[in-house]
């Protein structure tokens, strides 16, 4: 009887409408001067373009990389993105960047821009694959989902004790890779201090194992286009930077860019990342370079293809998110062309956490695998979330 007088009561306070109108508001925005076209291009390069949208503005960014002294990892600190607002109120958004995230450069930088222009105080933690993260070099006494999760600790610890001490909203924002720590933060947070406002995931992957996989298998479908000339590399890269959308590509030309995003994107990133490896460790010289990343985890973060290959429930957003749902405002941003969640459905998912398609779950039918973050909208956005009821409910 308790529970039904409180449901009644949330239901009064915040009524689905108002509750949905975030993800309608978003939709709508996202889809704003969108050609048509743009929702049939390969998922790959839809992907590429998002993330090429994100590099094009200078960083404009208020803060600046912190150190901190830790016992979590070998070289006894790590660093990441603080930026404290001057008004003493300010809500802090806590940044958990996706594959390589690092704050001090690329993609990043601009989602930073995108973040300080709420008003808040910010703190950005570069991935656990990022390159100055692999340099402080991790010592993961426990798991490594626990001791993912003594890092963040760590950080809001920083954060809270270099801001005032008013009471104020903590908003986590995770995106990609970053959510499926982020989903483990919240739920200690839960049993602990309960500090976390809100979550909110951008294109999280529904199992880090199938997302693996997926990652893999779609590199390799594109291991066989190439872009042959530097003349239609120029090409595509003018329709790239003169228009906000590419229209009109041909299909070698879509082909092209998914090659350079796919391939040439994660050997150039991986190849910086097993040089930091080897810094920390010169053993891991003699290992080959990865061809995908289960043969990246496999020789180079053991601990990690540990957890992986064992399929451990862990690794299942939905494992985490179920055990706070009903007490902790979720939103999530997705696509149903996510190739990181291609043979996976949201509503099995709606239906294990017990939150809402279309009211906490927002699945837009383009963008491939973040490329809406690319969208010019995309900080407008992020205001109307963050506008929308109960989103600052402790302040």
């Amino acid at each position: 009887m308790k529970f039904q007088t409180l449901a009644l009561f949330l239901v009064l306070l915040f009524p689905p409408h108002l509750k949905a109108q975030w993800a309608q508001e978003t939709k709508s925005l996202l889809d704003q001067g969108l050609p048509s076209q743009i929702k049939n291009y390969p998922n790959a390069l839809i992907t590429f373009w998002g993330g090429f949208r994100r590099y094009l503005r200078w960083a404009q960014n208020r803060g600046g990389i912190v150190e901190k002294k830790s016992a979590l990892f070998k070289s006894g600190s790590f660093s990441f993105y603080f930026y404290a607002h001057p008004n003493p109120q300010a809500p802090l958004y806590i940044f958990m960047p996706g594959i390589y995230g690092q704050p001090h450069k690329g993609i990043t930088q601009n989602f930073i821009d995108t973040l300080e222009a709420l008003e808040g105080s910010v703190v950005v933690v570069p991935n656990l694959l990022a390159q100055e993260y692999i340099q402080a070099n991790p010592t993961y006494t426990k798991d490594v989902v626990t001791s993912e999760v003594e890092v963040m600790e760590e950080v809001l610890d920083f954060a809270l004790a270099k801001l005032s001490p008013q009471k104020r909203a903590v908003h986590l924002i995770a995106e990609s890779l970053g959510s499926s720590v982020a989903v483990a933060w919240v739920a200690q947070d839960q049993k602990e201090k309960k500090r976390i406002t809100d979550l909110l995931m951008l294109w999280p992957p529904m199992n880090l194992f199938n997302a693996m996989k997926n990652f893999d298998a779609l590199i390799d479908a594109y291991r066989g286009f190439e872009c042959t000339t530097v003349g239609n590399l120029l090409t595509i890269s003018q329709r790239f930077l003169f228009t906000i959308y590419p229209e009109n590509l041909t299909l070698e030309e879509q082909q092209c860019m998914g090659q350079v995003m796919l391939v040439d994107g994660f050997l150039k990133s991986t190849r910086k990342s097993l040089a930091t490896y080897q810094e920390t460790d010169p053993t891991l010289a003699t290992l080959p370079t990865p061809t995908g990343f289960e043969h990246f985890f496999q020789h180079y973060r053991p601990e990690v293809w540990k957890l992986l290959s064992s399929r451990d429930q862990r690794l299942a957003l939905s494992h985490w998110v179920r055990s706070f749902a009903a007490h902790v405002p979720v939103k999530i941003i997705t696509s149903h062309n996510d190739f990181l969640n291609s043979d996976l459905d949201w509503r099995d998912f709606a239906r294990e956490t017990g939150l809402k398609l279309d009211q906490d779950i927002l699945v837009l039918d383009w963008g491939g695998h973040s490329g809406s973050v690319g969208s010019p909208q995309f900080g407008e956005v992020l205001k109307g979330i963050y506008r929308a009821p109960g989103s600052r409910k402790r302040l």
